[in-house]
């Protein structure tokens, strides 16, 4: 049975032509725009392959520390002054995060923005089925809360990062948007999307109502955007580091743009934390909830 629900409410998402628009078209306009806008800001920088540094050093020894204290005169008289040259020093491969371009970064960063507003894939669905009162039936049926939530999250889980791949695809072949570590990026992107599905579908079933989840879920996600670097870039922003590392949305841009300049980040691991909680948590709470209005609907 929940095979079969899984399979249904998969191909009812995947023919709804607002899917496609927002998680194909969107993502790529919106990307080919900010890459335009910011493509002199982003340039790469090229440094010199060689630069030299000199500097001087004055040191000063006092033989009576009480005197030195007592006035400056005193400093000077009892104190010895030299001052030497250090030679020119050669810097020779300095260690340096490599610069990312426009391109890169609002190719993958805008992805990820889209990839967190995933509800709307079920929106129709989960209208549909409140309008019939599917979830009544549902609930006098056999199958469990978390069967009934587990065959809406998976296939609006699925459905969401098939959008998201083609418009990757389509930013790949068309912008030259390089994403590095393919496998890994995969990790990271199709966990967080994951994670924003079971975020979501926690508040529908908190609230029972699919305007409020929108409202709430669109207002959070910007909020985690605006720290994660969705709008400006996390390198420019002033925002402090404990905002960006309490936000999922930061772990992930981070973790992607690194991996697509240097092809490893040590925010692949946090990223992976951060949704494998936020998956577990929010599914919980909303299995809870489920079950809490199964009851009072008996």
């Amino acid at each position: 049975m929940i095979r079969y629900l899984i399979k249904n409410n998969f191909k009812i998402m995947i023919r709804s032509g607002v899917n496609i628009l927002l998680y194909i078209v969107c993502p790529v306009l919106v990307s080919a725009v900010l890459i335009s806008a910011f493509s002199s800001l982003m340039e790469n920088y090229k440094p010199d392959e060689d630069f030299m540094v000199k500097y001087s050093a004055i040191e000063t020894n006092f033989a009576d520390q009480t005197n030195a204290e007592q006035s400056e005169d005193s400093d000077q008289t009892n104190g010895m002054t030299n001052s030497f040259n250090i030679s020119a020093i050669n810097i020779e491969h300095p260690y340096f995060v490599p610069a990312i371009d426009s391109t890169d970064y609002y190719g993958i960063i805008e992805v990820v923005y889209f990839g967190w507003c995933a509800i709307v894939c079920i929106s129709g669905l989960l209208s549909s089925e409140k309008k019939n009162r599917i979830n009544d039936k549902l609930y006098v049926s056999n199958l469990s809360v978390m069967q009934i939530y587990l065959a809406r999250l998976i296939p609006l889980s699925i459905t969401c990062a098939l959008g998201v791949s083609i418009a990757a695809v389509i930013g790949m072949v068309f912008m030259g948007v390089h994403w590095g570590n393919l496998f890994l990026s995969a990790i990271v992107v199709v966990l967080m999307i994951f994670a924003a599905s079971a975020f979501e579908m926690m508040l529908y079933e908190i609230t029972n109502s699919m305007l409020v989840t929108i409202i709430v879920s669109f207002a959070i996600v910007w909020i985690w955007g605006f720290f994660g670097g969705s709008f400006e870039t996390y390198m420019f922003s002033p925002h402090s580091m404990t905002l960006k590392n309490i936000d999922p949305i930061y772990h992930g841009n981070r973790a992607l743009v690194e991996l697509s300049c240097m092809g490893h980040s040590d925010y692949v691991l946090s990223s992976v934390i951060y949704s494998l909680i936020m998956i577990v948590v929010c599914s919980l709470v909303a299995v809870l909830a489920g079950n809490v209005r199964r009851r009072k609907g008996a």
